[in-house]
């Protein structure tokens, strides 16, 4: 069997195990790369080049830039800015949107979705069935905000770093929005209407304001966070609060439904029953009831203080959540009780529980379920929790009572915008400059960057990327360009036959496998025929890009879309209409721009 074929062959075999789902995808790539080294179409000393790609180094420095923007809580406070207009149900789709659409341009998709999606669910609480629209419009706008530049998906991405090693550079920031902006816009405006017009599936029943989950003693260690809808905590409001003298009814009012006041704490010791009238006064302890992402804005907002921090609330603390098991030595006993805190320098910011009031967070007798939001030094942390007879969930990067830099990573990635823009650096160094600033300036820990980092997207790509090479070098990709030219389509013809592939292998595998194994016949085509590759590679990267959720989150953002109400079905659909959407409007954009 000759070298092209074995390559097809084994594009072939990735793209089945893809398509099957019942493979790991980095599990696909360390196949990949043995079956390269094992057929001899990649050396031995170079198993590993793929790593080296100039493609893996800018996701991964895009997502550590995204680990900084998730940080900074830039989505909430854009929220909070358009909560006027997000009470207007007319307007909401739109803002939303927007928002959307915009941060996932600049490579922000993933940011966007963990803040917006809460937010769309809190805001339209109060009306049955506008969470599920508002949730729709937010995935629906985040795909669609990726077509208009390079960073905006993996697979222009990619794109871009093949169209580099084909035709010797790659793609500018923009470049994509010669094809993908009109697209965008109609698929954004399609998602908008869609969303709430046609007849979706009835959400789920919304989870209870503060969910908890029960742990057996004798459950192994659970490896992935568990997200606490509500969780009651503690706030000191200092006499310079903006706070003092404003009610409670407000203070609910302005929260959109995330939080609620179940006591004040007055003089230490007056526990004072919430009327929604009551006025707040200085030195007051409120007893909240919301999710972690309205308390923290709300801490930042009116300059509050978390009651219960530890007292050596350092730069370098971390923020765990732990699920209290029924073998606990301390059931029955408050926290201060269990001197844990003194012990190992640890605080209890919050206490989630899903029944029962609790007046005093420090002094409430602790059960078994009962999940505990700790902040201390990140070395204490886990033995604080076993200390304590919890189980740790893995760490959420929660930044509660912290400062956050808002400005910081805007301004990095901006700057490695500009500095990719106007060719000063390549993107991917660009980038991994402005993550070594975030770093420098204290911005991004490094725990978080590396946290954040998609390993298995990396390791695919481990193998995909020369897969990818394989089939240009072997001629495979000049074997599959002289047949399909061979139809005698016209380079509209052969643009919209790539689109409609490209789309269709993103749909039964991923964006990336679409976008490496359709590119290499891209320049082969148009040199044979004699035009501009670049129709080409744009519509390679429209189509592999036209998916709902993107692959370095994908299982993950169905899981939270699914737990959060809204329905499997409605994601399925949701994806075949942006896929649909983009696929006619970008036939019909190529036929009125037509190739160079």
């Amino acid at each position: 069997m000759s070298h092209a074929a074995i390559a097809l062959l084994l594009a072939a075999i990735a793209l089945a195990l893809l398509a099957s789902r019942r493979v790991r995808i980095d599990v696909v790539g360390a196949l990949l790369v043995l079956g390269l080294v094992l057929t001899g179409l990649v050396p031995s000393a170079q198993a590993l080049t793929g790593l080296s790609d100039p493609a893996v180094l800018t996701v991964a420095a895009l997502a550590a830039h995204g680990a900084a923007h998730r940080a900074t809580g830039l989505f909430e406070r854009l929220a909070d800015l358009l909560s006027p207009i997000l009470r207007w149900p007319a307007l909401r789709g739109p803002a939303l949107g927007l928002v959307a659409a915009i941060a996932s341009a600049f490579g922000a998709r993933a940011p966007a979705l963990a803040a917006l999606l809460p937010i769309a669910r809190q805001t339209a609480r109060r009306e049955p069935g506008a969470a599920a629209t508002a949730q729709r419009v937010v995935l629906g706008a985040t795909a669609a905000g990726g077509l208009v530049t390079t960073l905006g998906t993996l697979p222009n991405i990619l794109v871009s770093s093949q169209r580099e090693h084909l035709v010797g550079h790659g793609f500018s920031l923009f470049d994509p929005a010669r094809l993908g902006l009109p697209i965008a816009a109609i698929a954004l405006a399609v998602v908008i209407l869609a969303a709430a017009r046609l007849r979706w599936t009835a959400p789920a029943a919304a989870a209870p304001t503060i969910a908890t989950t029960v742990v057996p003693a004798s459950a192994p260690p659970l490896s992935e966070p568990q997200q606490v809808e509500g969780v009651v905590s503690e706030v000191f409001v200092p006499p310079g609060s903006t706070l003092v003298g404003q009610t409670l009814e407000r203070l609910q009012a302005e929260a959109n439904g995330a939080l609620t006041v179940q006591a004040i704490i007055r003089e230490d010791h007056r526990r004072i029953a919430p009327r929604p009238g009551w006025p707040i006064a200085a030195n007051d302890v409120l007893v909240l009831a919301c999710t972690p992402n309205a308390l923290q804005r709300l801490i930042e907002r009116a300059n509050l203080t978390l009651a219960g921090a530890a007292a050596d609330w350092r730069d370098g603390a971390g923020v765990v959540e732990a699920v209290l098991t029924p073998g606990s030595d301390w059931l029955g006993r408050s926290f201060d009780e269990t001197g844990v805190g003194r012990r190992y320098g640890v605080g209890l910011l919050a206490l989630g529980r899903s029944t029962q009031a609790i007046a005093r967070l420090r002094r409430t007798k602790l059960r078994a379920g009962d999940v505990l939001v700790l902040q201390g030094p990140r070395e204490a942390l886990p033995a604080a929790a076993a200390a304590l007879g919890c189980l740790t969930l893995a760490e959420r990067r929660l930044r509660l009572g912290r400062k956050r830099q808002g400005a910081l990573p805007m301004a990095a990635m901006a700057g490695a915008a500009a500095l990719a823009a106007y060719g000063v650096l390549p993107l991917s160094l660009a980038l991994l400059a402005g993550v070594l600033a975030l770093l420098v300036l204290r911005a991004l820990a490094p725990e978080d960057a590396y946290a954040a980092i998609p390993w298995p997207v990396l390791v695919l790509l481990a193998g995909l990327l020369p897969l990818s090479a394989a089939l240009t070098d072997t001629g495979a990709a000049a074997l599959v360009s002289d047949r399909l030219a061979e139809f005698g389509l016209p380079a509209l013809g052969i643009a919209a036959a790539l689109l409609l592939a490209a789309c269709g292998l993103a749909t039964l595998a991923t964006g990336a496998a679409s976008a490496l194994v359709l590119v290499p016949l891209a320049a082969p085509l148009a040199t044979r025929l004699g035009f501009d590759p670049d129709p080409l590679f744009l519509a390679i990267a429209l189509g592999a890009s036209a998916q709902l959720l993107p692959l370095p989150a994908r299982d993950r953002l169905l899981a939270a879309t699914v737990e959060a109400g809204l329905p499997q079905t409605d994601l399925v659909r949701l994806g075949r209409l942006l896929a649909a959407t983009v696929l006619i409007a970008g036939l019909a954009a190529l036929l009125l721009r037509g190739p160079a």
